[in-house]
């Protein structure tokens, strides 16, 4: 079973940009730093210049990375790797 994300267990915070993109990337904070408190682990997502899609796509990541801490051989991502 896939882990829930619980927002009191998860600590964010938003980076300022870097890389190509303009103008806009280098000056708002667009970077999305997640840390799962409980466990420790920290994800970062800085792959869009859109500070929403990135909040997205970091929780997904830390849900992924969960899954496999908790699941091991039995998660999502190592069934998918197994087929």
């Amino acid at each position: 079973m896939v882990p829930r994300l619980l927002d009191k267990d998860v600590e964010e915070t938003h980076v300022r940009g870097w890389g190509p993109g303009g103008q806009n990337v280098n000056k708002t904070a667009n970077c999305v730093v997640l840390k799962h408190l409980p466990t420790g682990i920290v994800v970062k997502c800085h792959e869009t210049r859109y500070l929403e899609q990135n909040r997205k796509r970091a929780r997904a990541n830390l849900i992924t990375k969960l899954d496999n801490l908790i699941n091991g051989e039995q998660s999502v991502e190592a069934q998918m790797k197994a087929l």
